[in-house]
């Protein structure tokens, strides 16, 4: 992974693609998530995700020559596996209706009120700003999750286990 030359949540992310589909879908995110684009938070990433960036291309490419790999054709479907490899921690299921949302980590993050992205139970969120001003890290760029197809294809992200406890 050291050899990618990039954040270590990115570097598992294209380590971890073997297809050439899986190669040019994770050196197109890692681009993204270098150099993201400014909106104002909830981001939906499949929206970005088809832009056609002159920075990411180039960045993209580097990556991909950096993998040996010629890549494949970019998809978005690859993408909820790729960024668990790399931001597991950053899967966040909803809590209540405020756009409030619980990360795996323990973590709180939220939305906008107003995000459409709200309306999603499950999120992948590899982009927060961590302010001074609130307990929850805002959300700037995150994916819809299916959870149940998540844990079919990764089934080692989930852990199960009984406790009780009494005071």
């Amino acid at each position: 992974m050291a050899q990618m030359g990039n954040d270590p949540r990115l570097a598992s992310m294209l380590v971890r693609a073997k297809t050439p589909d899986e190669q040019a879908t994770a050196a197109w995110l890692s681009a993204i998530l270098e150099e993201p684009p400014r909106t104002q938070g909830g981001g939906d990433l499949r929206s970005i995700f088809d832009s056609r960036n002159g920075n990411w291309r180039q960045r993209s490419s580097q990556l991909l020559k950096r993998m040996n790999a010629r890549g494949g054709e970019l998809d978005i479907l690859l993408a909820m596996p790729l960024l668990a490899s790399g931001f597991a921690d950053r899967i966040a299921r909803r809590r209540g209706a405020e756009g409030r949302y619980q990360l795996a980590n323990g973590m709180g993050a939220m939305l906008e009120q107003d995000d459409a992205m709200t309306r999603h139970e499950w999120l992948i969120a590899p982009l927060l700003l961590q302010g001074s001003q609130s307990p929850d890290a805002r959300i700037l760029l995150a994916l819809p999750l299916d959870v149940e197809d998540l844990v079919a294809r990764m089934p080692h992200l989930l852990t199960e286990s009984d406790s009780v406890e009494w005071g």
